[in-house]
């Protein structure tokens, strides 16, 4: 089998450059999630194609950069291409949806003796185009389309504004259509095929995929004279900061405890002006994969303060909680709907959504052992590892392709 990926997805040795030129903060998390499933795809000993789209807010407002080059690399001997195009809202995915196509197009006559999969990371409305494009001209290829989040209703506002969220959420019932054209589907959660997959192709379940070329258990150089707490990812309102923030500043008789924020969003001011009331919180920005494993080394707990709110989370698995588990930390998090029951003994759960309730775990967690710390945080990385590493999970997904692929 050939393999081709397309995802918004850039290269990870561009990370700081990118932060630097990004206004509105870079989608770190899921070029992660999308680079563990290509090295897992690798390890499993097919090579994979790449073509990737920088995802980059538009310039002038999101972006101080005007044009994205074109580049070819290789990535473990297989091709990695990234799309060059206009940096300009609407116009760069009408762009880039065509170069696509060539490449595409280009890619197929070359391996035109082979089988054919290509797989599309997000439900982005040039790569659904696309999908639409090869089932209509009947190419010899499937198609796999992997959806870690919804549209329309069903969707994560992620903070985005009332506006950009009703034109999304006036999209949404388009986007469903176009979604039923893929072949197969890599879903986040169980109940996502409910909703993607009507007509009841080929699909596999896949919640969140960890770099497992870990060998060692991540070193611990905190202060044992201070406990951190760390909030890294999208710093939306939406993710309860406020809830959290008040929750920590009414535990201020325990001074040697830290309370950390790093990447954007909405809730960036709340968070500074935080900062200047109470000097235990500390906000660092938006930082790049490497400086935040340094940062990690630091911390003795991680915590996702999302709650279990709106019909979304049926359908969303919060990656970076697997992240906070790869690190080598107890994390402290809501148990969403979309979470299988196989994490129950593996996060520590937040119990009710009141500032008491956040508190109360902020308390137990800053009085436990250092022993009983680092079980914790072994038990966790014991976990993700075994459950959800890339080579394992990309196994997963390639069994689904061979099979659909031998069919053609």
């Amino acid at each position: 089998m050939k393999l081709l990926f397309a995802g918004s997805i850039y290269n990870k040795n561009d990370e700081k450059a990118l932060i630097g030129s990004s206004k509105g903060g870079l989608p770190t998390a899921s070029n992660v999630l999308q680079w563990n499933i290509i090295d897992g795809i690798i390890e499993n000993g097919q090579c994979v194609d790449i073509i990737g789209v920088v995802p980059i807010g538009s310039f002038p407002q999101r972006s101080k950069r005007f044009m994205i080059s074109k580049r070819h690399m290789t990535y473990h001997e297989c091709d990695y291409d990234e799309i060059g195009y206009i940096n300009i809202s609407l116009l760069k995915s009408l762009i880039y949806e065509e170069k696509i196509k060539r490449k595409i197009k280009a890619w197929m006559s070359v391996n035109r003796n082979e089988d054919l999969a290509v797989i599309f990371y997000d439900l982005n409305k040039a790569f659904l185009n696309i999908i639409k494009w090869i089932k209509k001209n009947n190419y010899p290829v499937k198609t796999c389309l992997i959806v870690p989040d919804l549209s329309g209703n069903l969707r994560n506002d992620m903070g985005y504004s009332k506006f950009k969220n009703f034109l999304l959420k006036l999209l949404g019932g388009d986007v469903f259509k176009d979604v039923q054209n893929a072949d197969s589907y890599v879903l986040l959660t169980e109940q996502m095929n409910d909703v993607v997959n009507i007509t009841g192709s080929p699909h596999v379940i896949v919640d969140g995929v960890v770099d497992d070329t870990l060998s060692q258990f991540p070193d611990f150089i905190g202060d044992e004279n201070e406990k951190i707490i760390l909030y890294a990812g999208n710093l939306s309102v939406q993710y309860n900061m406020e809830t959290l923030i008040k929750a920590f500043e009414e535990l201020n008789e325990l001074k040697d405890y830290r309370l950390w924020f790093c990447g954007k969003g909405n809730a960036e001011s709340i968070i500074t002006d935080a900062e200047k009331r109470d000097p235990r919180i500390h906000y660092l920005g938006q930082i790049s994969k490497s400086e935040l494993r340094e940062i990690e080394k630091k911390v003795s707990f991680f915590i996702n303060p999302r709650t279990n709110n709106g019909e979304y989370t049926k359908y969303s698995f919060p990656s970076k909680n697997l992240e906070y588990l790869l690190a080598g930390r107890p994390v402290i998090a809501y148990k969403l709907d979309g979470m299988s029951d196989d994490y129950d003994d593996i996060f520590m759960y937040i119990k009710g959504e009141e500032i008491s309730d956040v508190k109360n775990i902020l308390f137990d967690a800053y009085n436990m052992a250092p022993d009983d710390l680092i079980k914790k945080g072994k038990e966790g990385y014991d976990f993700v590892l075994k459950h959800n590493g890339a080579k394992k999970q990309a196994k997963r997904i390639l069994a689904m392709l061979q099979g659909m692929t031998k069919k053609q």
